[in-house]
């Protein structure tokens, strides 16, 4: 979402400065789906990670299989990929490093990534680039976020706010980010509040 709207890439929003912003691209990983009975683990998902993109539609929607007898009141997950992961090298499926979303250089994977152009940006092309990820003390950006659900719901919109997440930002001189370190851990601890269950 943008706000109390649905976030379409190319589209025109406009900043409290009346400065225009448009996004390109939107894609990061959710991974370690956990169902939670009082912070004890009633249902882990196996494998657990997917790569949500703006632009793949079938992404949107993660069916998690488990047994109707769990007894649970909290869904956790995180956004990004695990440590122990990231140690293991390049994998497939959705962690194919053909998604886009795995530096070569670094040998890890980025954990989320948000892209466009703004007229405040002070740069020759107006483009933003927040390339959030890193794995190793003490720039690690994997983040975990728990939310409170009701058992008899079995269908949850989670949305996410990038309006609350540029709102953060310094689009004018802090424009781009591409790779570890402190600007992207701290840009990383803004992510777990901009998850919330939909009503």
């Amino acid at each position: 979402m943008y706000g109390s709207k649905p976030l379409e890439l190319n589209q025109t929003y406009f900043l409290p400065t009346g400065d225009s912003l448009q996004f390109s691209r939107l894609r990061f990983y959710l991974s370690n789906f956990q169902l939670l009975d009082s912070n004890q683990i009633a249902f882990q998902e196996s494998n657990s990670f997917h790569l949500i993109d703006i632009e793949e539609k079938n992404s949107l929607k993660i069916l998690l299989i488990f047994s109707n007898e769990k007894k649970y009141n909290q869904l956790s997950f995180s956004v990004g990929v695990d440590s122990i992961t990231n140690l293991g090298g390049v994998m497939g499926g959705d962690l194919d490093p053909t998604k886009g979303m795995y530096w070569t250089w670094q040998s890890g994977y980025i954990n989320f990534k948000l892209e466009g152009t703004s007229s405040i940006c002070e740069n020759r092309f107006k483009e933003f680039q927040y390339h959030i990820g890193g794995y190793q003390a003490p720039n690690n950006t994997f983040q975990t976020i728990v939310l409170p659900i009701n058992k008899e719901n079995n269908f949850l919109k989670i949305k996410l706010d990038i309006k609350a997440f540029i709102s953060q930002l310094d689009l004018k001189s802090q424009h781009s980010i591409m790779m570890p370190g402190s600007k992207a851990t701290q840009l990383s601890e803004l992510l777990p509040s901009l998850f919330e269950l939909k009503k």
